[in-house]
């Protein structure tokens, strides 16, 4: 497994629209972090780095930020079908507290991610940004096929306009060996 993570702070466009109060009409930002700070974000599983993932095996990610952020976490099985896993389906609340490897899914509350055919390289891509991501557009763009690469650049043009972060986790998955 590999993780990687990409930051970016405020666009001058946006710094420039604060400083001249056209700025109402964005979305209610969490208090700013210094200009140009990324939010750092971290994911993994609970195995950690090139382990495969068995079919029946449950997967817990870890997720990590450096400061409170509207979070958006997307998974890409190993047919390429995107998943919009936070916020969970039906929920609309993105906001998260920083913290030092939160566990996803809550197992507590019945939640379970849970290997199953297709078998294959699959990822979770985990998101952070100073405002809210616009949900009704991600699940647009994942649903029915999906499409990653618009959907990725989406995200990214949200985050040009705000603190903001990803990384991404790779995970194998195989079928269950022979009993």
């Amino acid at each position: 497994m590999n993780a990687t993570s990409r930051g970016r702070g405020y666009s001058a466009g946006l710094w420039l629209a604060m400083l001249l109060g056209s700025a109402a009409a964005q979305p209610p930002a969490l208090p700013a972090a210094p200009l140009a700070a990324p939010i750092n974000v971290a994911i993994t599983t609970d195995l950690g780095d090139a382990q495969k993932f068995r079919e029946g095996d449950e997967i817990s990610l870890l997720l990590s930020l450096d400061r409170d952020a509207y979070v958006l976490l997307i998974y890409r099985d190993a047919a390429g079908r995107l998943s919009r896993l936070l916020p969970l389906p039906g929920k609309t609340d993105q906001h998260m507290a920083a913290g030092a490897f939160l566990p996803f899914p809550d197992k507590q509350a019945g939640l379970r991610l849970t290997v199953t055919p297709p078998f294959g390289r699959e990822a979770a891509w985990f998101f952070a940004a100073g405002t809210p991501f616009p949900l009704a557009e991600v699940d647009t763009l994942s649903a029915p096929a999906g499409n990653f690469d618009t959907l990725l650049q989406r995200i990214r043009r949200h985050g040009s306009s705000t603190a903001y972060g990803e990384a991404r986790t790779v995970i194998d998955t195989e079928a269950a060996r022979g009993g």
